[in-house]
């Protein structure tokens, strides 16, 4: 549709700047940006640096209009499914859609930050992005837990 292709081109053309400034701001415990290993592998990294587990709340993470509607016609890229077998065993699906799980893994050209904050901050940061005008929608998406058996829990 129009909006999915006005928003996905928004996505791709906007920097990072933005929401990096407005972090700055507050203290972040991890942060990186999300490009072709996606969310999920990208977390993961984080999650195994901190030697933490993540918790990511599958229908909190922000998607480009219509990409669930895709994402269930079975248009995904192949990336996507390199980047489950990048992550193998090391996550835990809690009966996640596979659309759902799609989109998660989708290696992103330009996918913006993935940042972990104080629960108390998360809304200040959230405030100062939307006065900051960052183009892109933004999101508390988990929590950080401690070490589990698995790097990520996707509920």
């Amino acid at each position: 549709s129009e909006d999915s292709l006005t928003e996905a081109v928004n996505a791709m053309k906007s920097l990072n700047r933005t929401a990096a400034e407005v972090l700055a701001q507050f203290p972040v415990h991890a942060c990186t940006d999300i490009t072709g290993f996606g969310l999920i592998g990208h977390g993961l990294e984080m999650a195994d640096g901190g030697d933490v587990t993540l918790e990511i709340r599958s229908r909190a993470v922000p998607y480009i209009a219509d990409a669930a509607d895709y994402a269930k016609m079975g248009l995904v890229p192949a990336g996507s499914y390199r980047n489950r077998g990048y992550a193998g065993e090391r996550i835990r699906k809690n009966g996640v859609e596979e659309y759902l799980l799609d989109l998660l893994f989708d290696p992103q050209t330009s996918g913006g930050l993935l940042a972990s904050v104080s629960e108390e901050d998360a809304p200040m940061i959230l405030r100062g992005f939307a006065e900051a005008g960052l183009e892109t929608r933004a999101a508390v998406i988990g929590t950080v837990l401690p070490r589990r058996e698995h790097g990520i829990i996707i509920t």
